[in-house]
């Protein structure tokens, strides 16, 4: 049903002409591969025509998380959606809460009061890697896991491989890659809160963060951000990393010796 709402809002939104041409990727036919080669053609062609050309790039990070959604019904109502149409929207969006489950009873919901939400066909595409949170009664654990790379879009955050800044606060600062710190800072903001709660109910549980490959990478940069988030709870974890990526981030051995992890 959910698939069949994004698949209607989009082909409407598309009959309206309601994307500007040139805005690329989350749109057929509009790839990150055409953008290049856009600005390309735009660049040699100004040259060719003695043009002083100039470009401005503006990274605006984490937009699609804090998106208002009052702004949003507003935004949606000049194409046209309106009416039961919005409304409909609106149910989607509102009061949705993340559900674990406990030996196959249902237990308290926690509400994302922020970011998209996880799994839903609406949500965006790129730096959002699939995870899990489940509770494991035989040794006492709350575990975290993370999918490794199985979409095109997970090659993409593969590849987006420029070196950012994991903590900020941190001296010296360890660099991350780019796609990896992207996806971990998005899983840590969707799942703090909710860990949180976790563990307030179960208090002689640990908390463990897993997963292989591209999510073995996302894991470990998970469990640096989740170890300096500000909660004590949060900071004694450990990290199981199956087969991660050779390029995660800088002096790890050296981050190591400093914490006396083990």
């Amino acid at each position: 049903m959910e698939n069949i709402l994004c698949i209607r809002t989009e082909t409407f939104l598309e009959k309206k002409r309601f994307f500007f041409k040139n805005q690329f990727c989350f749109i057929k036919k509009h790839s990150t591969d055409y953008a290049v080669q856009f600005l390309t053609t735009l660049f040699n062609d100004g040259l060719d025509k003695h043009f002083k050309v100039v470009s401005v790039f503006s990274d605006i990070l984490k937009t699609f998380d804090f998106v208002d959604h009052e702004i949003l019904w507003c935004k949606v109502e000049y194409p046209g959606i309106r009416g039961r149409a919005v409304n409909l929207l609106r149910l989607y969006l509102s009061d949705r809460k993340l559900y674990l489950n406990d030996r196959d009873q249902a237990i308290q919901g926690y509400y994302v009061e922020s970011g998209d939400k996880q799994g839903s066909h609406f949500r965006t595409q790129l730096f959002s890697l699939p995870h899990f949170i489940i509770l494991d009664h035989q040794s006492r654990s709350i575990v975290v896991g993370v999918r490794g790379t199985k979409s095109i879009n997970d090659v993409i955050t593969d590849l987006t491989c420029d070196n950012v800044v994991i903590i900020e606060q941190r001296r010296p600062m360890y660099m991350g890659h780019r796609g990896k710190v992207e996806c971990a800072t998005r899983i840590k903001r969707q799942i703090k809160d909710i860990l949180l709660a976790v563990l307030e109910e179960h208090s002689n549980y640990g908390l463990v963060v897993t997963g292989h490959s591209l999510g073995a990478g996302v894991a470990a940069i998970l469990s640096l951000l989740l170890r300096n988030s500000g909660s004590s709870r949060l900071s004694n974890l450990r990290c199981f990393a199956f087969s991660p990526p050779g390029i995660n981030f800088s002096s790890f051995l050296h981050l190591v010796r400093d914490d006396q992890d083990p």
